[in-house]
């Protein structure tokens, strides 16, 4: 059996549109089913199975971690 732990994270409000219309295309084609919840574990596990690799050293605020993310998605996109 899965444990689940409850966290907390607070969102923009142009995070938390995205969210909610993301599982809204989501579920339109499907009966409902696909969370807010759900979408972020997947983006979570999705991070997990790609095998990112950040530099920790430059990953120092969000904004540099978002650019190094972004950076490693570009790169990935291009194999």
């Amino acid at each position: 059996m899965n444990r689940c732990t409850e966290i907390s994270a607070e969102l923009t409000h142009e995070q938390l549109r995205f969210l909610e219309d993301f599982e809204k295309r989501c579920n339109e084609a499907n009966s409902p089913g696909i969370s807010k919840a759900s979408i972020l574990r997947c983006l979570l596990k999705l991070f997990d199975e790609v095998n990112i690799e950040i530099d920790s050293r430059d990953a120092t605020t969000e904004d540099s971690l978002l650019s190094q993310l972004l950076d490693a998605a570009k790169e990935a996109r291009r194999y």
